[in-house]
């Protein structure tokens, strides 16, 4: 298992590249809009792990990105949460 550390950004760089990312700051005016923001990045951090998991051939790596599956899926539910919204809004990811 990885640590949310080095390992973890090792495990990115390999599913994603190492792509710039151009943060919608113009969108972003209120707490509520930093938090809903996170929010969305987190659940597409759940569906990218979940999407790649199958892929790899490498066991390892299938379950280094299976283990942060989780801790995604919490800091989501969390910022949800922290929205007023159901933060378990289904029972399943796709």
């Amino acid at each position: 298992m990885v640590d949310d550390g080095s390992d973890a950004r090792g495990l990115v760089r390999l599913l994603v590249g190492d792509k710039p990312y151009d943060f919608p700051v113009k969108d972003i005016k209120t707490q509520n809009d930093v938090i809903a923001f996170a929010a969305d990045l987190e659940q597409g951090a759940v569906s990218a792990y979940l999407g790649a998991v199958p892929v790899f051939a490498n066991r390892d790596l299938a379950k280094a990105a299976a283990s942060i599956i989780g801790a995604e899926a919490m800091h989501w539910a969390v910022l949800r949460n922290a929205l007023g919204e159901n933060p378990v809004p289904v029972a399943f990811m796709s």
